[in-house]
């Protein structure tokens, strides 16, 4: 009988995605699947978005262990060691995506407010909290991220334009499922941890209301905590300081309207709940790097 180990050993190894695996420097997404799997403690720094296709073993991950099976999907953010051991079979598919493919879609992600749950705050609770609220996928939803994840193996071999689009839309394809399907499973869900149903409740409030003054008290009277005991742990979980967060989440949605060039920059200011477009300026550019005017009908990146 297999004995699995409270820990793995650490090999102190840093992935990058362009050179451990072979990859052009500029690219900026790749998907590996791996069988029988497993690896000791490693960190990288791009994004791993997994996918159990088969078996079943065990995921290290923030010093803790955890056991997955088939179906089951979750995010490894950059930085954080992590590794397997494989006890029957365990057959992992990656979509290894970089930081740079995530701020050049921050119009698309950024504004989705799942993707705040599954990317930072199931991993933070995961890891500081030992809370594993995993997502598991099946069916018809399994059989779509497979395909997409297929289509991007087979195409990141090539160095063609197209081929580069059609590998970047379906991991946008691929997340944008994982967030359906990750809204479907908590819709219903009753959280069993107080923590987590606290920092839902303030990313919703944040949603709800980001065109509004909203001050720590707000959010502190949401998560049920006081205002001292909450920026605390707000920071824990999301490694900003609440103001910091509203003000990217602002800019996130400011970015996208900017995208269609509709509204003026006092406009948006306003929308987005910034003082006036002077307020605005000086946030955008502090978090983006460049003034709205400068982004205005194009593409720009959003440091989170």
């Amino acid at each position: 009988m297999m004995t699995i180990p409270q820990t793995l050993r650490d090999n102190d190894r840093i992935w990058f995605l362009w050179q451990e695996f072979k990859s052009k420097e500029s690219d900026e997404v790749k998907c590996i699947i791996h069988r029988d799997y497993s690896i000791s403690m490693h960190c990288h720094d791009f994004y791993e978005i997994n996918l159990v296709c088969g078996g079943y073993g065990y995921h290290y991950f923030g010093g803790k262990r955890f056991e997955v099976r088939s179906g089951d999907f979750f995010i490894v953010p950059i930085g954080i060691k992590h590794g397997y051991i494989s006890v029957d079979g365990l057959e992992v598919m990656h979509i290894l995506v970089s930081q740079r493919f995530i701020e050049r879609n921050a119009a698309l992600l950024y504004t989705n407010s799942e993707f705040y749950s599954l990317f930072m705050l199931d991993p933070a609770m995961k890891m500081h909290y030992d809370y594993d609220m995993r997502l598991n996928i099946s069916g018809k939803d399994f059989d779509e991220l497979y395909g997409y994840a297929l289509n991007i193996e087979s195409r990141q071999v090539s160095d063609s334009p197209e081929s580069a689009n059609i590998v970047n839309a379906n991991a946008l394809s691929f997340i944008f499922l994982a967030l359906l399907c990750y809204k479907d499973r908590i819709k219903d869900t009753v959280f069993p941890d107080a923590k987590y149903t606290a920092i839902r409740s303030v990313m919703q409030y944040i949603f709800d209301h980001y065109n509004e003054t909203v001050t720590i008290n707000d959010l502190a009277s949401a998560a049920g905590y006081s205002r001292a005991n909450f920026f605390r742990f707000f920071k824990k979980l999301t490694s900003m300081t609440p103001n910091d967060f509203v003000n990217m989440y602002r800019v996130n949605v400011a970015r996208e309207m900017l995208t269609r060039g509709e509204q003026s920059l006092t406009e948006i200011a306003l929308a987005c709940g910034f003082y006036d477009a002077a307020h605005f300026s000086h946030i955008f550019k502090k978090i983006v790097g460049t003034p709205p005017s400068k982004n205005k009908g194009g593409a720009c990146l959003i440091k989170p």
